[in-house]
């Protein structure tokens, strides 16, 4: 393998461990705020995945605070 493939696989690979590490917490902020927990998975997007989900629950209305619900 040559230098830059050698890089893409460790970023790629880090990007991979990075999604999996927060896929389920953020799975359960979701759910508990009564968004639909898929939307998680958008942090495998490389670059802006978890940005995006990051301005989707800051920016959005939480229906289960609007319920009075806690999830707990």
């Amino acid at each position: 393998m040559d230098y830059t493939q050698t890089i893409m696989v460790e970023v790629f690979g880090s990007a991979l461990v990075t999604g999996l590490l927060l896929v389920f917490p953020l799975w359960r902020i979701f759910r508990r705020a009564g968004l639909q927990p898929i939307f998680s998975l958008l942090v495998f997007i490389p670059g802006i995945g978890f940005i995006a989900v990051l301005l989707m629950l800051a920016l959005s209305r939480w229906p289960a605070l609007e319920s009075g619900e806690t999830g707990i």
